[in-house]
């Protein structure tokens, strides 16, 4: 496996000894993460930074900080993503009637 520093080698080599199990293990044995970085969630939404950014402001994005890293969390990006696409279809009903 390819590492572009020393210290992600070193980190990766650590939690491999320590038993640690990573976010892919994590997923792969069912578990759901609570929350996912930023921009994590704005890819999972299909859309960019400035865009995240403002659903966030608006209130529609739900947040929380552990230490300096900002997470969204899973429940309101699932609700965000569905709202999205409800507001979409509607458009599109309003269009053709």
């Amino acid at each position: 496996m390819h590492y572009a520093n020393r210290r992600a080698r070193r980190t990766a080599k650590a939690r491999a000894k320590a038993g640690t199990k990573t976010s892919a293990a994590i997923a792969a044995a069912g578990f759901e993460p609570i929350g996912v970085p930023l921009l994590v969630a704005f890819g999972m939404l299909g859309c960019g930074t400035t865009k995240g950014y403002e659903f966030i402001a608006a209130g529609r994005l739900k947040t929380y900080r552990v230490g300096r890293a900002h997470r969204a969390t899973m429940q309101s990006t699932r609700a965000l993503g569905a709202e999205l696409v409800a507001e979409e279809e509607a458009r599109r009903a309003s269009k053709a009637a």
